[in-house]
């Protein structure tokens, strides 16, 4: 039995585009054509298992083609990691004042709806305050 499987959209840590596949499979930007559709490899693809698992999407995000043959052990912790990562991100571009940023009320605020495979607060900690710190760098006119 064939069903679809469910995408989210994040950024990976180069603002570039990845998808997550089902909560476990991570895929980065690959390509595009003419046509406007977007090809996506696993993240495993440049390692020793040279995973060739990919996915196309068309212009509207709906799925051509999936080849979901893995060649690797899946990683319960990679794509969970990534969409907090991701998540805590967007949370830290949305705010006013960076000074006044409590790095364990962004964790939380950003991790309530992720589910159960959620990293750990102290795993996320050095990149929640390393995005603060970058904010308050902006504002005070470092770069």
């Amino acid at each position: 039995m064939n069903r679809e499987p469910k995408i989210e959209f994040i950024k990976s840590n180069r603002n570039k585009d990845q998808i997550v596949v089902d909560n476990k499979y991570l895929y980065n930007f690959y390509s595009s054509d003419k046509k406007g559709n977007k090809s996506y490899r696993c993240t495993s693809y440049k390692t020793i298992n040279k995973c060739k698992s990919t996915i196309k999407l068309n212009s509207s995000n709906k799925i051509i083609s999936y080849n979901h043959e893995h060649n690797h052990i899946i990683s319960d912790k990679k794509a969970p990691r990534a969409k907090a990562k991701s998540e805590i991100k967007n949370k830290l571009q949305k705010v006013n004042n960076p000074l006044t940023i409590k790095a364990k009320n962004i964790y939380e605020e950003s991790t309530n709806n992720l589910g159960l495979n959620i990293p750990e607060y102290s795993s996320l900690r050095s990149i929640i305050n390393r995005n603060i710190n970058m904010l308050n760098f902006k504002i005070k006119g470092y770069f």
